[in-house]
């Protein structure tokens, strides 16, 4: 991939949005713990059916990943990204109306393909537009996404406590996917479509050594942390 380097004002602005964009990847999961003795009260919910609420976003996260740069190659990479914070946006405020189990793990599923598509976008865009120095760039966006999931475990009980209603504490994380959206948007003039990388051969995914290895590692780490994301919460209360 071409290296297109955003101007120095443009670049300040764009970077606010990427980690506002990254502040949306983890609150859908991370404010379930939190809130789900509370969920489990009121909606017939069972352990299992609640474990998949954390679990299944994370499975759409990681399947959805393959179609990510397809669909950045079909519709461009802001469109792309204007999708998947509706798509997360919008499961957020879908809970405030569901009343089932199965309800709520279509919501959570929904949200992990909108992330997912970020995911798969966002690292390659970074590298893209501030090249000059990669490593500082991602350090923020993978702190902000590691925020995200900070605010919202902190977050969603004191909204619960002050209006009663784990529903809202849930959906309120779609204000955050509407502020990222605003600020994401303005950013159309800044992201000019990127050269077409050239049509030489690309080794497949299943033969390189090297994808497998990253693949096995992070999978690992993931599924330690989707533990600890559906269950530390409600063992710690």
């Amino acid at each position: 991939m071409e290296n297109v380097q955003a101007k120095s004002t443009s670049a300040l602005w764009l970077m606010i949005s990427v980690v506002l964009v990254a502040l949306n990847l983890r609150p859908s999961m991370a404010a379930v713990g939190p809130l789900l003795a509370s969920i489990r009260a009121d909606v017939p919910l069972s352990f299992s059916s609640a474990a998949l609420l954390t679990m299944l976003p994370v499975m759409a996260m990681g399947l959805a990943m393959f179609f990510g740069m397809g669909l950045a190659k079909r519709v461009g990479e802001h469109r792309s990204i204007v999708l998947s914070l509706l798509v997360i946006g919008l499961a957020a405020l879908s809970r405030l109306f569901l009343d089932s189990a199965l309800e709520l793990i279509v919501s959570a599923i929904a949200a992990g393909v909108g992330i997912a598509l970020i995911q798969a976008l966002m690292p390659a865009l970074i590298k893209s537009r501030f090249s000059v120095n990669v490593s500082l760039f991602m350090g923020l966006y993978v702190t902000a996404i590691m925020g995200g999931a900070a605010l919202a475990a902190s977050f969603s009980p004191l909204v619960q406590a002050r209006t009663g209603s784990w529903r809202i504490g849930l959906a309120i994380w779609a204000l955050l996917a509407l502020l990222a959206l605003m600020f994401w948007y303005a950013q159309r003039a800044a992201l000019p479509p990127l050269p077409q990388a050239g049509s030489g051969p690309q080794e497949a995914f299943f033969s390189n050594r090297r994808a497998w290895l990253l693949a096995i590692f992070f999978g690992l780490g993931t599924a330690s942390y989707t533990c600890v994301l559906a269950w530390l919460a409600p063992y710690y209360v």
